[in-house]
């Protein structure tokens, strides 16, 4: 018989096969409804945070500017409890010039 040379190779061993984990189900988003006007809601609740920044901002910056006129102070900062007692008049009528 012949004898083996060390030359030969000997037949590997096959690949380890990953080990995969048990399949858990595939959570799909939510699929966008009716776009109204091209708007999704997906748009929307992206949008909303930045929209209600802007509006405080904007409410701020009118109750600043209106401040002065006599009526809003009347309607709307007389409601505000701590702003109330900043917007009342305490001088005599005989120190006002007019």
């Amino acid at each position: 018989m012949r004898a083996r040379s060390s030359q030969q190779r000997s037949p590997s061993p096959p690949p380890p096969t990953p080990h995969r984990a048990p399949r858990e189900p595939r959570i799909q988003p939510l699929k966008p409804g009716r776009a109204v006007l091209g708007f999704t809601p997906a748009f929307f609740t992206k949008l909303a945070p930045n929209l209600a920044l802007w509006g405080f901002a904007g409410v701020g910056a009118i109750a600043v500017i209106a401040s002065g006129i006599p009526r809003f102070q009347r309607d709307v900062l007389d409601m505000v409890p701590g702003v109330r007692s900043y917007y009342v008049d305490d001088t005599p009528d005989s120190d006002k010039p007019f």
